[in-house]
């Protein structure tokens, strides 16, 4: 797992070997909930400290590798499934002032309380900070405020949850010494940068113990409303860009049954999903400009289906699990439908050894900013003049990039405090975008786009972990 920061945001990759500036190939979740943008596809903002303030978590769980044939399209190189607390957990509160380098300031709220069949939680941080990278703190001295609000209750199986994420920061003036530009010549972005993002959650669980059947279900419902995101890259091309408007949601609605037979566990789900870019549009491609054959859309609907079965073999020391999603394609036909399979098994030969094995196909879908962005790239502004020094080039024919997994792993146990592990994969990758350029002979300006590589890519890993609780 490899978490690095670029100009923009946090990135995080998952036996993977680079990205692009957001994190679109892992999926993101909040108590299994998805929030991963719909615009860009990784997380669903513009440049902050924290997106989900560590004062809610519980743990944070892992997946690593392809999950699509649960999942769908951005469990590629894995997920990452943030836990929140509940008013269980906490039955009191507690209250946190914090101040240090970099004008950082924060405070923070937080109170939770059990009873009978139910809880609930009420969390609130203030953070005011700068950004870790001299590009944004150095010359410009540039501020960052964020502000989050929680909200989760629970009573027997149903489940509801607000989350409130809200921050600005001031823009950025770099100078850019070229005698080739004006006298003068910036890079800058719009003076203010924000956004406001809403995420509401209502999940049901029924499972009784006494019978053999249980089920779950989840809604969903994202909105953002911000800034542009050519108010950093290419503010100075229209004022519009510096402003703040709604950018899109995301609906997701999600049912699973599962059946528990005396040797294997069957799991039925279903997905549906709405997906909107919003005012964002103004960034995009418009329909009717595309190539021919082409379709442009800023909003679609897609539903999925998906089965596995987990079978429990010699004694429940062999357990096989077997796995297909089949998603259909986009209304309108942006995607064509796709399939995603998964076969595992565990094998418990002692108690103290285990081996794993797997095999599993996965998806992820480009988004709307990689398909269709149409600014500006890169500009200065010298005066009231603004200089374009390359442009963005849609590419509306991305087709969905696609990886093979096959991976195996052997745990032993030395004793209960302590064990080793290791795992090897081996990933092949195929469609996988990339970022072109292209500098055709002046007066035509340099181009910036996504492309599918031409090549397949094999990628190999393996991870050796020794686990010793001291005590």
């Amino acid at each position: 797992v490899n978490v690095r920061w670029n100009p923009m945001m946090q990135t995080i990759d998952i036996r993977g070997f680079g990205a692009t500036p957001f994190t679109n190939r892992v999926l993101l979740l909040i108590d299994g909930i998805p929030y991963n943008s719909w615009n860009k596809g990784g997380f669903p903002q513009q440049p902050g400290l924290d997106f989900f303030v560590l004062q809610n978590v519980k743990p944070i769980e892992v997946i690593r590798g392809t999950a699509s044939a649960l999942y769908g399209e951005n469990a590629f190189w894995g997920i990452i499934n943030i836990v929140t607390l509940s008013g269980d957990d906490l039955n009191g509160g507690k209250a946190e002032i914090y101040a240090g380098d970099r004008q950082t300031r924060s405070t923070g709220l937080l109170y939770g309380k059990g009873f009978q069949d139910g809880s609930f939680l009420v969390s609130a941080k203030y953070l005011q900070s700068q950004f870790p990278l001299e590009f944004w703190f150095d010359e410009n001295d540039s501020k960052v405020k964020g502000a989050d609000l929680f909200l989760k209750g629970k009573y027997k199986g149903l489940e509801l949850s607000y989350y409130l994420h809200d921050d600005d920061s001031d823009g950025f003036v770099e100078p850019i010494p070229d005698p080739n530009l004006p006298p003068g010549a910036v890079f800058k972005s719009a003076e203010k940068i924000e956004q406001t993002i809403n995420i509401v959650a209502l999940k049901y669980q029924y499972a009784p113990e006494d019978k053999a059947f249980s089920f779950s279900g989840d809604l969903s419902a994202a909105t953002r409303t911000g800034s542009h995101c050519a108010a950093c890259h290419a503010a100075p091309q229209d004022d519009h860009f510096s402003e703040t408007e709604p950018h899109g949601s995301q609906i997701i609605g999600a049912f699973r049954s599962a059946f528990q037979l005396p040797s294997n566990t069957i799991l039925l789900g279903a997905e549906i999903r709405r997906v909107d870019a919003g005012d964002h549009t103004d960034e995009l491609l418009q329909p009717g400009e595309a190539a021919a054959g082409v379709e442009v859309t800023h909003a679609y609907n897609k539903s999925a289906l998906y089965v596995q079965d987990q079978i429990s073999l010699a004694d429940n020391r062999l357990n096989v699990v077997a796995g297909l999603r089949y998603d259909t394609k986009t209304s309108p036909n942006l995607w064509k439908d796709r399939l995603s399979p998964r076969l595992a098994a565990l094998y418990n030969p002692t108690p103290k050894l285990f081996v794993r094995g797997g095999w599993s196909k996965a998806f992820h879908f480009p988004d709307f900013s990689t398909l269709y962005q149409d600014t500006w790239f890169f500009a200065v502004s010298a005066g009231d003049v603004a200089i374009p020094l390359s442009t963005f080039l849609p590419n509306p024919t991305l087709k969905p990039e696609e990886i093979e997994n096959f991976d195996f792993g052997i745990e032993y146990r030395f004793s209960a405090n302590l064990s080793a592990r290791l795992n090897l994969f081996r990933s092949k990758l195929e469609e996988f975008v990339v970022i072109a350029f292209a500098a055709p002979p002046p007066p035509e300006l340099p181009t910036v786009r996504f492309e599918n590589h031409p090549d397949k890519a094999i990628v190999w890993g393996s991870e050796l972990e020794l686990q010793w609780d001291v005590s």
